[in-house]
């Protein structure tokens, strides 16, 4: 029997929008027809939302709800090698830049058409810049939004809620112009500004770096931000700032300050700008970001006087400066090598400079890359609930030969990671009622622990608060109820 033979109410929907994904036409067929839950769409038609949303099961769709199939198909996620995915010209991350334990909405773009638009889904976007507000993630009732709803308007825990009964929060100016730059590059809006320096860059790439530009005034321990309170999103939006303003060399001289130590005045071009440099020149210098490279060249050439010859080792500073043209982007490090290695600088250097033997005998005891199930021991977990958090691509192991597959990952990635995730925590770390941790509800409700992980760093399970004397992933303790509706949720699998 064929999903169109399933279906028993009438469908009325409107022409597919621009902007509106497969999975959103699904979920507006359910809507309008008056389907509590995801589920129950499902087994009247036997379309399920996670295949629509990868482009399968789009002719099925487009007979239902009277529409052309070839409409579907452009705002779907169609699959890349590796864990990347495309929309709309753009490759992204898959699942870290895909929201798929959680659902979003602007609410009152849907009080104008009431429709799904498909950049509510794109984690990296945070506001609406049309209306300059923050994305609502609740129902009026209070429940979070999640795939499992049936309703475009509501969750599927209340019967007559209306999500855009609720005020939502205004958005800061600085994010609404990211977020409008950023959905600039998907053709949806136009930016007032589009920094040369960004202009050539995909996305991601893009994202990364201001990310790098946001790390340079606060130092050489720059990329580390969760010690400064400040989340991704908020050095995104500072970065942004920077590159928008131009005053990317202001921020390169602002590193160059920081840089000068009382026993080390003069910095190497390659320390001058802390991790900056190595990041740049493995990368691909010019040929990643050629103005960007630029503006790097003209700074350090200045900062250290090359055209006089009078800095110290000025011809190797010059070979150094003039390579950013010419290196091979194929040779660039991975991004897990580039990390360990200026953590590990940074560490080496904090040790040094007060001569603490100790320290430096235990830092050479820890080792800066570990094994499997070091990585394991690490979370706290056991090696079925690991390959689950591995699924999720948060931790991305190195490449390299023999002997860096016995320890592929990088334990500062690690540690960041865990950091990141307690950051999460709303309130203070005292016990409550009806709370447990992550891992131990994944283990008794036989739920998949890195799709909880991953919701946790999205912000659709609150954490609730830490459990001490824990240093993995136990720690993260969490609401039951809050657990339930995300395990409710269909998870999106390619």
């Amino acid at each position: 029997m064929s999903p169109l033979d399933k279906w028993l109410p009438p469908l009325r929907t409107p022409d597919v929008r621009p902007d509106e994904p497969a999975h959103g036409v699904l979920l507006r067929l359910s809507h309008r027809n008056g389907i509590q839950r995801m589920s129950m769409m499902q087994a009247l038609t036997g379309l399920e939302l996670r295949r629509v949303r990868t482009g399968q099961q789009l002719d099925a769709l487009a007979g239902m709800a009277g529409c052309d199939a070839d409409d579907l198909s452009s705002l779907h996620l169609k699959k890349l090698p590796g864990r990347t995915v495309e929309i709309r010209g753009e490759v992204l991350r898959y699942p870290s830049d895909i929201l798929i334990s959680g659902r979003r909405l602007c609410t009152a773009c849907l009080d104008e058409a009431c429709y799904h638009r498909f950049w509510w889904d794109l984690s990296m976007v945070a506001t609406c810049p049309k209306h300059q507000t923050v994305l609502t993630v609740a129902c009026s009732c209070g429940h979070a939004l999640g795939w499992g709803d049936g309703s475009l308007t509501k969750c599927s825990h209340c019967v007559d809620g209306d999500v855009r009964k609720t005020v939502p929060k205004a958005a800061n100016p600085n994010e609404v112009e990211l977020d409008r730059w950023i959905l600039g590059r998907f053709e949806l809006t136009k930016s007032q500004s589009e920094p040369e320096v960004l202009m050539d860059l995909p996305i991601t790439s893009a994202l990364e770096t201001i990310e790098r530009i946001a790390a340079l005034p606060l130092g050489r321990h720059g990329t580390s931000f969760g010690s400064l309170g400040l989340s991704r999103r908020a050095v995104w939006v500072r970065g942004f700032q920077c590159v928008a303003a131009g005053q990317v060399a202001d921020a390169l001289e602002e590193a160059y300050r920081l840089s000068k130590q009382p026993d080390h005045p003069h910095p190497d071009i390659s320390t001058a700008y802390g991790p900056f440099w190595g990041w740049l020149t493995r990368k691909g210098g010019e040929r990643f970001c050629s103005p960007l490279a630029v503006i790097v060249q003209e700074h350090s050439s200045k900062i250290f006087n090359l055209s006089t010859g009078q800095h110290y080792g000025a011809s190797h500073i010059t070979r150094r400066i003039s390579d950013l043209a010419h290196i091979d982007p194929a040779s660039a490090q991975p991004q897990s090598d580039r990390d360990a290695v200026d953590r590990a600088s940074h560490q080496a250097a904090s040790w040094t400079v007060g001569l603490d033997v100790d320290g430096i005998r235990s830092m050479h005891r820890i080792r800066p890359f570990i094994s499997i199930q070091e990585l394991a021991d690490l979370l706290g977990v056991n090696l079925a609930q690991l390959d689950e958090v591995l699924e999720t691509d948060l931790l991305t192991p190195r490449e390299g030969g023999p002997q860096v597959q016995k320890r592929p990952y990088v334990r500062a990635e690690v540690e960041q990671l865990l950091k990141d995730l307690k950051s999460e925590a709303r309130i203070s770390p005292q016990p409550q009622s009806n709370v447990d941790s992550v891992v131990s509800l994944a283990c008794e409700h036989g739920s998949s622990l890195g799709s909880l992980i991953l919701a946790i760093r999205q912000g659709v399970l609150p954490v609730v608060a830490l459990r001490r004397g824990q240093t993995g992933l136990s720690a993260l303790l969490v609401r039951l109820s809050d657990f339930l509706d995300v395990v409710e949720t269909p998870a999106l699998t390619i």
